[in-house]
């Protein structure tokens, strides 16, 4: 499976649409620049019922009584998506999520190739994909402000295709416990390809 896949089935579980999150008329937020909701008069939105502020909203994920509350234990890039969701929810939907996050962390994810899809992060400059399936990585595929590629515990046993045109940022290629076997392969990682 793709890494445009695996995101996408991570987003949906994330449930960035759900409440707390998202664009419901629950988040006051999200009439920002649109007309006033059920036909209240501009200024009037606070009179609307079942309406939250933004700090209310984040509230919900950070109180650990709240049924919506964040896992003790969830990521950074989790937070942070929630975040964005609740602050500005129109930043969640389309292509723009993929200008949101600087660092993507997908480990265990049942990942077998970095497809073209990825090239829509424009902002990523770190890519975790430790412990998937992955063999081959296209450098085509990743985006050019990629500083660190982070492929620890993979099937990676060919680095051709990564050095053919690698992101020129890239400080930190992380490869082991791959099946980088054969005595070629370390040609790959001379400076006449870095």
């Amino acid at each position: 499976r793709s890494l445009s896949a695996a995101f996408r089935e991570y987003l949906r579980h994330l449930g960035l649409q759900d409440f707390p999150c998202g664009l419901g008329r629950w988040n006051k937020s999200s009439f920002k620049g649109h007309r006033s909701p059920r036909g209240v008069q501009p200024g009037k939105e606070e009179a609307v019922l079942d309406e939250e502020s933004p700090e209310t909203l984040l509230e919900l994920l950070r109180d650990w009584h709240s049924p919506w509350a964040l896992p003790p234990d969830c990521s950074p890039q989790d937070q942070l998506l929630k975040k964005v969701a609740v602050l500005a929810p129109e930043l969640i939907h389309g292509s723009k999520i993929y200008r949101v996050l600087k660092s993507l962390r997908m480990v265990d994810k049942g990942v077998e190739e970095i497809d073209e899809g990825v090239l829509k992060f424009q902002q990523l400059e770190e890519l975790i994909l430790s412990a998937n399936q992955i063999s081959r990585i296209t450098s085509a595929n990743l985006p050019r402000t990629l500083k660190v590629l982070e492929l620890c515990c993979n099937t990676v046993d060919d680095l051709q295709d990564l050095c053919a045109q690698p992101p020129p940022e890239l400080q930190h290629l992380g490869l082991g416990h791959n099946r980088l076997c054969s005595p070629f392969q370390d040609k790959f990682l001379t400076e006449d390809f870095w």
